[in-house]
């Protein structure tokens, strides 16, 4: 698992239990699936894609920013 994928998972877990938000919940906030969600809060070494990186930070109210290409 990558390192930025670990800290993904340790944010995701965090805002749920910060927030008492359930899986079913995020995932409609988020739209990844509850099953990929189950699997990341599960699986250790998960790797996250790029995409649901992006899904999971704007499910949690992030702003990203990216450079103009």
């Amino acid at each position: 698992m990558s390192a930025i994928s670990k800290s993904v998972r340790n944010q995701y877990l965090e805002f749920l239990a910060e927030t008492g938000m359930t899986r079913y919940e995020f995932s409609k906030r988020s739209g990844i699936p509850e099953s990929t969600l189950w699997s990341l809060g599960q699986k250790e070494d998960y790797d996250v894609r790029e995409s649901n990186i992006r899904k999971i930070a704007q499910g949690m109210g992030c702003l990203l920013y990216t450079s103009p290409s």
